[in-house]
């Protein structure tokens, strides 16, 4: 896990932990700033799942969260200065993938075992979004609907893709989304970094407003946790006095607690203003 300063115009919590039935975390998540001239933040975090095993799935994680941030506090800076930077670090960050992915092959090449890992990655600035992710950890985007009853009023809408065995046959209807959900196949990937040369991340953008949050969670967490839970669980943050740091720790005692199986892991962020 990996923070660097305190994010000021930002509340925010990450938290990741082993669970109660795997021996290694291999597990990472990652959250960090810069400025732009005028004070105005642009946050990332990152959720990563490593698979490969202990010495093998942690490294894969930890690595491709390193390079994004040696690449975010050096390179993305000067990206602020364009009209619209998430032009830029697009074509960046693609590089900046394929370059883990050619580490990480070439790493688990030396070490005889095969070391893979998902990357979801979101960028906030402004009021805009950009998002670049491969694999089947998710990101969220949470919002306030008014055309619903007070009790009621959240959506929970998912940004990303699962590069997904089981979400493939979703797309092409010889599986539902709920048969999908309990299918023997559903932790088998399409893409990741690390295992093949050729992958193809899924990228989009999009605006939000103050209101919004945005939650990324690994598949440790959400094969666990119910959605309906999870709104919930937002509706009561609100106008408590709870930490969004609290609260992220709460929800990962909570899946463990549940029965997951796997580590769980997730960063969730809103703005302050």
């Amino acid at each position: 896990m990996l923070m660097r300063k305190r994010k000021q115009n930002w509340f925010y919590g990450i938290s990741t932990h082993t669970g109660s039935v795997r021996q290694s975390n291999e597990d990472n998540v990652y959250i960090n700033t810069i400025r732009d001239r005028k004070g105005n933040e642009m946050l990332v975090t990152v959720v990563a799942d490593g698979m490969g095993g202990y010495d093998a799935g942690d490294v894969a994680s930890e690595t491709i969260v390193t390079m994004i941030d040696k690449w975010f506090r050096k390179k993305v800076p000067p990206m602020l200065a364009l009209p619209y930077p998430f032009t830029k670090i697009a074509s960046e960050i693609d590089k900046l993938l394929q370059k883990a992915n050619a580490t990480l092959i070439s790493e688990g090449e030396k070490l005889g075992n095969k070391m893979g890992t998902t990357a979801s990655i979101l960028f906030l600035y402004k009021n805009q979004y950009f998002i670049t992710h491969i694999g089947d950890s998710r990101i969220y985007q949470i919002s306030e609907n008014p055309e619903q009853e007070q009790e009621e009023n959240y959506q929970l809408v998912q940004l990303t893709e699962d590069h997904s065995w089981v979400m493939d046959q979703v797309k092409k209807n010889l599986l539902t989304e709920e048969e999908a959900e309990k299918h023997p196949k559903k932790n088998l990937l399409l893409q990741c970094l690390g295992i093949t040369e050729d992958f193809s991340p899924f990228m989009t953008e999009g605006s939000f407003s103050k209101q919004d949050t945005f939650f990324l969670c690994s598949d440790g967490f959400y094969n666990i946790y119910p959605k309906q839970a999870l709104l919930e669980g937002f509706r009561a943050l609100q106008g408590s006095d709870q930490t969004f740091q609290s609260f992220a720790d709460c929800l990962v005692k909570d899946a463990d607690q549940r029965g997951a199986t796997d580590n769980i892991t997730v960063s969730i962020v809103t703005p302050k203003y």
